[in-house]
Protein backbone atom coordinates (compact mmCIF):
# COMPACT_ATOMS: atom_id res chain seq x y z
CA UNK A 1 0.00 0.00 0.00
CA UNK A 2 1.63 3.52 -0.55
CA UNK A 3 2.28 5.57 2.16
CA UNK A 4 -0.22 8.78 2.76
CA UNK A 5 0.05 10.98 5.11
CA UNK A 6 -2.04 13.63 6.77
CA UNK A 7 -0.49 16.26 4.48
CA UNK A 8 -2.66 14.75 1.99
CA UNK A 9 -6.01 15.70 3.21
CA UNK A 10 -4.96 19.24 3.87
CA UNK A 11 -7.57 20.80 1.24
CA UNK A 12 -10.17 18.53 3.43
CA UNK A 13 -9.06 18.99 7.11
CA UNK A 14 -7.70 21.69 9.02
CA UNK A 15 -5.52 20.45 12.07
CA UNK A 16 -4.62 22.89 15.12
CA UNK A 17 -1.88 20.44 16.21
CA UNK A 18 -0.14 17.91 14.36
CA UNK A 19 1.41 14.84 15.63
CA UNK A 20 5.25 14.54 16.33
CA UNK A 21 5.32 12.24 14.09
CA UNK A 22 4.16 13.82 11.09
CA UNK A 23 5.09 10.99 8.56
CA UNK A 24 2.17 8.31 10.13
CA UNK A 25 0.20 6.19 7.57
CA UNK A 26 -3.26 6.90 7.32
CA UNK A 27 -5.10 3.45 6.09
CA UNK A 28 -8.51 4.29 6.56
CA UNK A 29 -11.18 6.13 7.66
CA UNK A 30 -13.15 5.34 10.54
CA UNK A 31 -16.83 7.39 11.60
CA UNK A 32 -17.07 7.03 15.51
CA UNK A 33 -20.58 7.75 16.46
CA UNK A 34 -19.98 7.21 20.08
CA UNK A 35 -17.79 6.26 22.80
CA UNK A 36 -17.64 2.63 22.49
CA UNK A 37 -16.20 3.09 18.09
CA UNK A 38 -13.26 4.75 19.80
CA UNK A 39 -12.25 2.03 21.44
CA UNK A 40 -10.13 -0.14 19.28
CA UNK A 41 -9.78 1.82 15.93
CA UNK A 42 -7.37 0.17 13.62
CA UNK A 43 -3.72 1.52 13.10
CA UNK A 44 -3.54 4.27 10.57
CA UNK A 45 -7.20 5.51 11.47
CA UNK A 46 -8.32 8.61 10.73
CA UNK A 47 -11.49 9.34 12.96
CA UNK A 48 -14.51 11.46 12.12
CA UNK A 49 -16.60 12.07 15.01
CA UNK A 50 -20.04 12.20 13.34
CA UNK A 51 -22.45 15.26 13.90
CA UNK A 52 -24.71 12.21 15.77
CA UNK A 53 -22.21 12.01 18.38
CA UNK A 54 -22.93 15.18 20.35
CA UNK A 55 -19.52 15.63 21.44
CA UNK A 56 -18.23 19.59 22.15
CA UNK A 57 -15.01 19.59 21.41
CA UNK A 58 -14.25 22.07 24.12
CA UNK A 59 -15.80 20.16 27.13
CA UNK A 60 -13.88 17.22 29.57
CA UNK A 61 -15.72 14.59 26.82
CA UNK A 62 -13.78 15.55 23.99
CA UNK A 63 -10.49 15.33 26.35
CA UNK A 64 -12.27 11.98 27.93
CA UNK A 65 -12.83 10.73 24.03
CA UNK A 66 -8.97 11.55 23.57
CA UNK A 67 -7.86 9.54 26.15
CA UNK A 68 -10.50 7.21 25.24
CA UNK A 69 -9.73 6.36 21.34
CA UNK A 70 -6.93 3.63 20.10
CA UNK A 71 -3.53 3.49 20.08
CA UNK A 72 -4.16 3.13 16.42
CA UNK A 73 -6.00 6.54 15.55
CA UNK A 74 -3.39 9.21 13.71
CA UNK A 75 -6.36 11.98 13.99
CA UNK A 76 -9.41 12.43 15.61
CA UNK A 77 -11.39 15.38 13.47
CA UNK A 78 -14.94 17.41 13.84
CA UNK A 79 -17.10 19.05 11.66
CA UNK A 80 -16.61 22.46 11.34
CA UNK A 81 -20.06 23.26 12.51
CA UNK A 82 -19.05 21.72 15.99
CA UNK A 83 -15.36 22.61 16.05
CA UNK A 84 -15.06 25.11 18.84
CA UNK A 85 -11.49 24.88 19.47
CA UNK A 86 -9.68 22.14 21.77
CA UNK A 87 -8.55 23.11 25.58
CA UNK A 88 -5.11 23.22 26.95
CA UNK A 89 -6.35 19.78 28.84
CA UNK A 90 -6.75 18.20 25.06
CA UNK A 91 -3.88 19.43 23.39
CA UNK A 92 -2.13 18.19 26.46
CA UNK A 93 -3.23 14.96 25.70
CA UNK A 94 -3.67 14.47 22.17
CA UNK A 95 0.26 15.99 22.33
CA UNK A 96 1.22 12.94 24.53
CA UNK A 97 -0.92 10.33 22.68
CA UNK A 98 0.53 11.15 19.22
CA UNK A 99 -2.50 12.49 17.65
CA UNK A 100 -3.65 15.11 15.65
CA UNK A 101 -6.63 17.13 16.49
CA UNK A 102 -8.70 19.42 14.12
CA UNK A 103 -12.25 19.44 12.17
CA UNK A 104 -13.00 19.28 8.16
CA UNK A 105 -13.74 22.19 6.14
CA UNK A 106 -16.91 23.34 5.08
CA UNK A 107 -18.69 21.10 2.38
CA UNK A 108 -16.57 17.54 3.41
CA UNK A 109 -18.12 14.77 5.35
CA UNK A 110 -16.72 11.16 6.24
CA UNK A 111 -18.18 10.20 2.93
CA UNK A 112 -15.74 12.34 1.33
CA UNK A 113 -12.58 11.81 3.00
CA UNK A 114 -13.09 8.30 2.71
CA UNK A 115 -13.31 8.74 -1.03
CA UNK A 116 -10.61 10.91 -1.28
CA UNK A 117 -8.39 8.27 0.79
CA UNK A 118 -9.54 5.63 -2.00
CA UNK A 119 -8.65 8.01 -4.69
CA UNK A 120 -5.13 8.21 -3.16
CA UNK A 121 -4.64 4.58 -2.66
CA UNK A 122 -5.80 4.10 -6.42
CA UNK A 123 -3.26 6.82 -7.56
CA UNK A 124 -0.50 4.86 -5.69
CA UNK A 125 -0.55 8.00 -2.56
CA UNK A 126 0.17 11.03 -5.43
CA UNK A 127 -1.79 13.43 -4.45
CA UNK A 128 -5.03 14.34 -6.00
CA UNK A 129 -6.53 17.53 -4.63
CA UNK A 130 -5.84 19.41 -7.46
CA UNK A 131 -9.11 19.13 -9.07
CA UNK A 132 -10.72 19.00 -5.82
CA UNK A 133 -9.05 22.72 -4.87
CA UNK A 134 -10.18 23.66 -8.20
CA UNK A 135 -13.79 22.56 -7.19
CA UNK A 136 -13.59 24.04 -3.95
CA UNK A 137 -12.76 27.71 -5.37
CA UNK A 138 -15.46 27.79 -8.06
CA UNK A 139 -18.06 26.98 -5.40
CA UNK A 140 -16.57 30.01 -3.11
CA UNK A 141 -17.33 32.20 -6.00
CA UNK A 142 -20.51 31.04 -6.28
CA UNK A 143 -23.17 33.24 -4.54
CA UNK A 144 -26.41 33.03 -6.07
CA UNK A 145 -28.12 31.12 -8.35
CA UNK A 146 -27.94 33.11 -11.06
CA UNK A 147 -23.80 31.69 -10.80
CA UNK A 148 -24.96 27.83 -10.79
CA UNK A 149 -24.76 27.52 -14.83
CA UNK A 150 -21.39 29.07 -15.05
CA UNK A 151 -19.91 27.26 -11.53
CA UNK A 152 -21.80 23.81 -13.47
CA UNK A 153 -19.31 24.64 -16.59
CA UNK A 154 -16.20 25.36 -14.65
CA UNK A 155 -16.45 22.45 -12.30
CA UNK A 156 -17.38 20.02 -15.12
CA UNK A 157 -14.23 21.11 -16.71
CA UNK A 158 -12.08 20.69 -13.64
CA UNK A 159 -13.47 17.15 -13.41
CA UNK A 160 -13.64 15.98 -17.14
CA UNK A 161 -17.17 15.13 -16.70
CA UNK A 162 -20.13 17.05 -17.66
CA UNK A 163 -22.50 18.17 -14.91
CA UNK A 164 -26.18 19.40 -15.61
CA UNK A 165 -29.17 20.11 -12.88
CA UNK A 166 -32.36 18.00 -14.07
CA UNK A 167 -35.78 18.50 -12.21
CA UNK A 168 -37.14 15.28 -10.57
CA UNK A 169 -39.87 14.68 -13.19
CA UNK A 170 -37.39 14.86 -16.22
CA UNK A 171 -34.64 12.55 -14.07
CA UNK A 172 -34.49 9.11 -12.37
CA UNK A 173 -30.98 9.67 -11.23
CA UNK A 174 -28.09 11.61 -10.12
CA UNK A 175 -27.70 13.14 -6.72
CA UNK A 176 -30.55 14.87 -4.72
CA UNK A 177 -30.61 18.50 -4.17
CA UNK A 178 -33.60 19.24 -2.05
CA UNK A 179 -35.14 22.74 -2.31
CA UNK A 180 -37.70 23.20 1.62
CA UNK A 181 -37.05 19.82 2.46
CA UNK A 182 -37.82 17.77 -0.46
CA UNK A 183 -35.87 16.48 -3.28
CA UNK A 184 -36.95 18.89 -6.56
CA UNK A 185 -33.89 18.28 -8.89
CA UNK A 186 -30.98 15.90 -9.64
CA UNK A 187 -27.38 16.50 -9.77
CA UNK A 188 -26.16 14.31 -12.76
CA UNK A 189 -22.68 13.44 -13.44
CA UNK A 190 -22.98 11.70 -16.99
CA UNK A 191 -23.45 8.17 -18.52
CA UNK A 192 -20.52 7.02 -17.43
CA UNK A 193 -19.40 5.58 -14.05
CA UNK A 194 -16.87 8.41 -12.47
CA UNK A 195 -13.66 8.25 -10.50
CA UNK A 196 -14.07 8.38 -6.82
CA UNK A 197 -12.21 12.41 -6.51
CA UNK A 198 -15.84 13.02 -9.22
CA UNK A 199 -17.89 11.52 -6.99
CA UNK A 200 -16.55 13.32 -3.73
CA UNK A 201 -15.92 16.80 -5.50
CA UNK A 202 -20.00 16.34 -6.77
CA UNK A 203 -21.30 15.85 -3.58
CA UNK A 204 -19.81 18.81 -2.50
CA UNK A 205 -21.55 20.48 -5.26
CA UNK A 206 -24.87 19.21 -4.85
CA UNK A 207 -25.13 20.57 -1.07
CA UNK A 208 -23.44 23.85 -2.02
CA UNK A 209 -26.18 24.00 -4.47
CA UNK A 210 -28.94 22.62 -2.07
CA UNK A 211 -27.27 25.77 0.54
CA UNK A 212 -28.02 28.27 -2.57
CA UNK A 213 -31.62 27.43 -3.31
CA UNK A 214 -32.35 27.48 0.52
CA UNK A 215 -30.68 31.02 0.91
CA UNK A 216 -33.08 31.91 -2.00
CA UNK A 217 -36.17 30.36 -0.60
CA UNK A 218 -35.37 31.59 3.01
CA UNK A 219 -35.17 35.34 1.42
CA UNK A 220 -37.71 35.41 -1.03
CA UNK A 221 -40.33 32.25 -1.36
CA UNK A 222 -40.29 31.56 2.22
CA UNK A 223 -41.93 35.36 2.84
CA UNK A 224 -44.55 34.24 0.25
CA UNK A 225 -45.02 31.15 1.99
CA UNK A 226 -46.24 33.45 4.96
CA UNK A 227 -48.22 35.52 3.20
CA UNK A 228 -50.38 32.81 1.30
CA UNK A 229 -50.85 31.45 4.53
CA UNK A 230 -52.05 34.96 6.14
CA UNK A 231 -54.42 35.39 3.21
CA UNK A 232 -55.48 32.37 3.69
CA UNK A 233 -56.59 32.83 7.48
CA UNK A 234 -57.72 36.25 5.69
CA UNK A 235 -60.24 34.51 3.35
CA UNK A 236 -61.30 31.75 6.44
CA UNK A 237 -62.15 33.85 9.54
CA UNK A 238 -63.95 37.04 9.89
CA UNK A 239 -63.15 40.38 10.58
CA UNK A 240 -62.01 40.35 14.04
CA UNK A 241 -60.32 37.07 13.76
CA UNK A 242 -58.88 38.07 10.61
CA UNK A 243 -57.38 41.31 12.23
CA UNK A 244 -54.02 39.99 13.77
CA UNK A 245 -53.30 38.07 10.27
CA UNK A 246 -53.84 41.60 8.97
CA UNK A 247 -51.26 43.27 11.39
CA UNK A 248 -48.57 40.80 10.14
CA UNK A 249 -49.30 41.68 6.96
CA UNK A 250 -48.74 45.41 7.49
CA UNK A 251 -45.71 45.12 10.03
CA UNK A 252 -44.12 43.19 6.89
CA UNK A 253 -44.79 45.95 4.83
CA UNK A 254 -47.10 44.15 2.79
CA UNK A 255 -49.43 46.63 0.78
CA UNK A 256 -52.84 44.69 2.36
CA UNK A 257 -54.25 48.22 2.13
CA UNK A 258 -53.53 48.86 -1.52
CA UNK A 259 -55.09 47.21 -4.03
CA UNK A 260 -55.92 44.04 -4.86
CA UNK A 261 -57.07 41.71 -8.05
CA UNK A 262 -57.95 38.12 -7.59
CA UNK A 263 -57.96 35.18 -10.18
CA UNK A 264 -59.21 31.80 -9.08
CA UNK A 265 -58.25 28.50 -10.68
CA UNK A 266 -60.31 25.62 -9.85
CA UNK A 267 -58.43 21.94 -11.16
CA UNK A 268 -61.04 19.60 -10.08
CA UNK A 269 -59.79 17.10 -12.39
CA UNK A 270 -56.15 18.09 -13.50
CA UNK A 271 -55.50 14.31 -15.36
CA UNK A 272 -57.36 11.94 -18.11
CA UNK A 273 -58.39 9.49 -15.57
CA UNK A 274 -57.90 7.02 -14.19
CA UNK A 275 -54.97 9.14 -11.72
CA UNK A 276 -53.87 8.57 -8.63
CA UNK A 277 -54.22 10.79 -5.65
CA UNK A 278 -50.05 11.41 -5.64
CA UNK A 279 -50.38 12.20 -9.42
CA UNK A 280 -53.41 14.76 -9.21
CA UNK A 281 -51.83 16.82 -6.25
CA UNK A 282 -48.50 16.98 -8.48
CA UNK A 283 -50.30 18.16 -11.30
CA UNK A 284 -51.81 20.49 -9.25
CA UNK A 285 -48.58 21.89 -7.51
CA UNK A 286 -46.91 21.93 -10.52
CA UNK A 287 -49.96 24.14 -12.38
CA UNK A 288 -49.66 26.78 -9.42
CA UNK A 289 -45.73 26.56 -10.14
CA UNK A 290 -46.42 27.67 -13.70
CA UNK A 291 -49.07 30.38 -13.36
CA UNK A 292 -47.20 31.93 -10.64
CA UNK A 293 -44.10 31.74 -12.69
CA UNK A 294 -45.65 33.19 -15.62
CA UNK A 295 -48.06 36.34 -13.73
CA UNK A 296 -44.79 37.38 -11.24
CA UNK A 297 -43.15 38.68 -14.17
CA UNK A 298 -46.03 41.45 -14.10
CA UNK A 299 -46.28 44.16 -12.12
CA UNK A 300 -47.40 43.91 -8.75
CA UNK A 301 -46.71 41.75 -5.86
CA UNK A 302 -48.19 38.31 -6.41
CA UNK A 303 -49.20 35.77 -3.98
CA UNK A 304 -50.65 32.07 -4.09
CA UNK A 305 -53.06 31.09 -1.47
CA UNK A 306 -56.21 28.30 -1.87
CA UNK A 307 -56.77 25.27 -1.16
CA UNK A 308 -55.75 22.16 -2.94
CA UNK A 309 -58.32 21.81 -5.94
CA UNK A 310 -58.57 25.94 -5.98
CA UNK A 311 -55.71 27.62 -6.79
CA UNK A 312 -56.01 31.44 -5.88
CA UNK A 313 -53.41 34.01 -7.70
CA UNK A 314 -53.36 38.06 -5.80
CA UNK A 315 -51.94 40.69 -7.43
CA UNK A 316 -51.32 43.57 -5.11
CA UNK A 317 -50.35 47.12 -5.61
CA UNK A 318 -49.92 50.19 -3.20
CA UNK A 319 -51.84 51.79 -5.77
CA UNK A 320 -54.64 51.56 -7.88
CA UNK A 321 -54.84 49.01 -10.45
CA UNK A 322 -55.28 50.75 -14.04
CA UNK A 323 -56.89 49.41 -17.22
CA UNK A 324 -54.27 48.96 -18.73
CA UNK A 325 -52.45 46.84 -16.38
CA UNK A 326 -55.83 44.66 -16.31
CA UNK A 327 -55.81 43.90 -19.35
CA UNK A 328 -51.99 43.00 -19.46
CA UNK A 329 -52.66 40.63 -16.43
CA UNK A 330 -55.50 39.26 -18.55
CA UNK A 331 -52.89 38.20 -21.45
CA UNK A 332 -50.02 36.94 -19.31
CA UNK A 333 -52.53 34.56 -17.51
CA UNK A 334 -54.39 33.00 -20.56
CA UNK A 335 -50.39 32.43 -22.08
CA UNK A 336 -50.09 30.56 -18.40
CA UNK A 337 -53.07 28.70 -18.99
CA UNK A 338 -52.12 27.61 -22.34
CA UNK A 339 -48.34 26.30 -20.80
CA UNK A 340 -49.95 24.68 -17.95
CA UNK A 341 -51.58 22.93 -20.85
CA UNK A 342 -48.62 22.02 -22.79
CA UNK A 343 -47.35 20.30 -19.21
CA UNK A 344 -50.40 18.66 -19.07
CA UNK A 345 -51.97 17.77 -22.42
CA UNK A 346 -56.07 17.29 -21.58
CA UNK A 347 -55.61 19.86 -18.31
CA UNK A 348 -59.13 21.45 -17.93
CA UNK A 349 -58.89 24.93 -15.86
CA UNK A 350 -62.16 26.99 -14.98
CA UNK A 351 -60.55 30.22 -14.62
CA UNK A 352 -61.89 32.95 -13.11
CA UNK A 353 -60.75 36.73 -12.85
CA UNK A 354 -62.23 39.28 -10.19
CA UNK A 355 -61.99 43.36 -10.60
CA UNK A 356 -59.66 45.93 -9.16
CA UNK A 357 -60.44 46.69 -5.66
CA UNK A 358 -58.60 48.64 -2.29
CA UNK A 359 -57.97 47.30 1.33
CA UNK A 360 -58.95 43.85 2.91
CA UNK A 361 -62.27 44.55 2.18
CA UNK A 362 -61.44 45.12 -1.32
CA UNK A 363 -59.30 41.77 -1.21
CA UNK A 364 -62.13 39.26 0.01
CA UNK A 365 -64.61 41.55 -2.61
CA UNK A 366 -61.88 40.59 -5.45
CA UNK A 367 -61.94 36.73 -3.90
CA UNK A 368 -65.62 36.40 -4.13
CA UNK A 369 -65.64 37.46 -7.85
CA UNK A 370 -63.25 35.55 -8.86
CA UNK A 371 -65.24 32.50 -7.12
CA UNK A 372 -68.58 33.78 -8.81
CA UNK A 373 -66.85 34.03 -12.18
CA UNK A 374 -65.12 30.32 -11.65
CA UNK A 375 -68.91 29.06 -10.92
CA UNK A 376 -69.61 31.04 -14.20
CA UNK A 377 -67.11 29.20 -16.55
CA UNK A 378 -68.10 25.98 -15.35
CA UNK A 379 -71.63 25.98 -15.75
CA UNK A 380 -71.02 27.60 -19.14
CA UNK A 381 -68.39 24.73 -19.52
CA UNK A 382 -65.46 27.09 -20.60
CA UNK A 383 -62.72 25.46 -19.76
CA UNK A 384 -59.21 27.23 -19.96
CA UNK A 385 -60.81 30.82 -21.02
CA UNK A 386 -60.70 33.48 -18.31
CA UNK A 387 -64.17 34.40 -17.26
CA UNK A 388 -64.13 37.71 -15.73
CA UNK A 389 -66.87 38.82 -13.34
CA UNK A 390 -66.96 42.15 -14.72
CA UNK A 391 -68.45 40.49 -17.59
CA UNK A 392 -71.00 38.51 -15.96
CA UNK A 393 -74.92 39.62 -16.07
CA UNK A 394 -76.82 38.35 -12.79
CA UNK A 395 -74.01 37.22 -10.70
CA UNK A 396 -72.43 40.21 -10.92
CA UNK A 397 -75.49 42.24 -9.61
CA UNK A 398 -75.89 39.51 -6.68
CA UNK A 399 -72.36 39.94 -5.04
CA UNK A 400 -72.38 43.59 -5.31
CA UNK A 401 -75.85 43.80 -3.53
CA UNK A 402 -74.25 41.77 -1.25
CA UNK A 403 -71.18 43.81 0.07
CA UNK A 404 -74.09 47.26 0.30
CA UNK A 405 -74.10 48.50 3.99
CA UNK A 406 -76.92 46.12 6.10
CA UNK A 407 -77.64 43.73 3.14
CA UNK A 408 -74.24 41.36 4.70
CA UNK A 409 -75.49 40.29 7.82
CA UNK A 410 -79.03 39.92 6.83
CA UNK A 411 -77.58 37.17 4.52
CA UNK A 412 -75.52 35.70 6.78
CA UNK A 413 -78.15 35.31 9.19
CA UNK A 414 -80.74 33.73 6.68
CA UNK A 415 -78.04 31.53 5.38
CA UNK A 416 -76.62 30.44 8.74
CA UNK A 417 -78.47 27.55 9.66
CA UNK A 418 -77.92 25.68 6.14
CA UNK A 419 -74.32 26.49 6.08
CA UNK A 420 -73.32 25.66 9.73
CA UNK A 421 -74.02 21.64 8.44
CA UNK A 422 -70.91 19.78 7.11
CA UNK A 423 -70.13 21.20 3.45
CA UNK A 424 -71.56 18.74 1.98
CA UNK A 425 -75.16 18.84 3.36
CA UNK A 426 -74.72 22.42 3.08
CA UNK A 427 -74.25 22.31 -0.64
CA UNK A 428 -77.40 19.54 -1.03
CA UNK A 429 -79.36 21.86 0.88
CA UNK A 430 -78.66 25.08 -1.21
CA UNK A 431 -78.92 23.61 -4.56
CA UNK A 432 -82.48 21.76 -3.15
CA UNK A 433 -83.80 25.32 -2.41
CA UNK A 434 -82.26 26.88 -5.38
CA UNK A 435 -84.06 24.17 -7.60
CA UNK A 436 -87.76 24.66 -5.50
CA UNK A 437 -87.34 28.03 -5.47
CA UNK A 438 -86.71 28.44 -9.49
CA UNK A 439 -89.56 25.50 -10.23
CA UNK A 440 -92.26 27.78 -8.24
CA UNK A 441 -92.16 25.50 -5.27
CA UNK A 442 -93.24 22.27 -7.07
CA UNK A 443 -91.53 19.40 -5.77
CA UNK A 444 -91.70 16.82 -8.94
CA UNK A 445 -90.17 19.49 -11.30
CA UNK A 446 -87.39 19.69 -8.41
CA UNK A 447 -87.17 16.44 -8.39
CA UNK A 448 -86.17 16.22 -12.22
CA UNK A 449 -83.89 18.53 -12.07
CA UNK A 450 -81.91 17.10 -9.64
CA UNK A 451 -82.30 13.95 -10.45
CA UNK A 452 -84.09 12.52 -7.10
CA UNK A 453 -87.05 10.92 -5.96
CA UNK A 454 -89.89 13.15 -4.79
CA UNK A 455 -89.43 11.46 -1.63
CA UNK A 456 -85.89 12.88 -1.19
CA UNK A 457 -87.17 16.29 -2.33
CA UNK A 458 -89.61 16.18 -0.02
CA UNK A 459 -87.60 15.42 3.03
CA UNK A 460 -84.98 17.76 2.11
CA UNK A 461 -87.35 20.91 1.82
CA UNK A 462 -89.15 19.65 5.28
CA UNK A 463 -85.89 19.79 6.67
CA UNK A 464 -84.85 23.04 5.08
CA UNK A 465 -87.94 24.58 6.44
CA UNK A 466 -87.26 23.89 9.65
CA UNK A 467 -83.81 25.38 9.65
CA UNK A 468 -84.78 28.42 8.07
CA UNK A 469 -85.67 31.45 10.44
CA UNK A 470 -88.11 33.00 7.18
CA UNK A 471 -91.25 31.26 6.13
CA UNK A 472 -91.19 30.08 2.50
CA UNK A 473 -94.65 30.47 1.95
CA UNK A 474 -94.46 34.37 2.34
CA UNK A 475 -93.74 35.81 -0.87
CA UNK A 476 -91.40 38.55 0.78
CA UNK A 477 -89.47 36.04 2.78
CA UNK A 478 -89.08 33.95 -0.23
CA UNK A 479 -87.74 36.96 -2.42
CA UNK A 480 -85.06 37.64 0.29
CA UNK A 481 -84.09 33.73 0.58
CA UNK A 482 -84.37 33.32 -3.08
CA UNK A 483 -81.41 36.22 -3.45
CA UNK A 484 -79.75 34.97 -0.32
CA UNK A 485 -79.41 31.39 -1.80
CA UNK A 486 -78.21 32.38 -5.00
CA UNK A 487 -75.46 35.03 -3.14
CA UNK A 488 -74.17 31.99 -1.00
CA UNK A 489 -74.37 29.61 -3.96
CA UNK A 490 -71.67 31.98 -5.73
CA UNK A 491 -70.05 32.61 -2.77
CA UNK A 492 -69.51 29.17 -1.41
CA UNK A 493 -70.16 26.55 -3.78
Amino acid sequence: MPSITLKQFEGLTELTQQPLETTRRVTQVVAARSMKDLKEVPSGSLVVIEPIFPLDTSSYRFDLALRTVGSGAVALLSYAQTWNGASMTAQQIAQSRDIAIGHLLDHHDTTSVALHLRNLIDDGGQPGLGALELVAKELARTKDLEGIPGMLEGCGSHLAAPLRIAPVRESERGLPIRVAGSVRYHLELGDRTPPAVTTSAAAQIARHIEELYESDYEARELPEVTRSELFNEILLSDSATGADAVARLRQSDFPIDGSHIAIRVDCHEPLPAPSTMRTVVRCQVRVAEILLATMRNRLGQWTQAGTMHSILLISTSERAHSDAIAADTRVALQKAIVEAQEAFPGLNLHVGMGSAHLGVAGFRTSVTEATTAVRAARSRSRANKIEEFDRLGLGRALVRWAEIDGVRPVIDEIMRPLLQQTPRQARDAISTLRAYLDSGRNITKTAAILHLHRNTVNYRIARISELLSVDIEDPDDRLLLDLSCRVAEAEFF
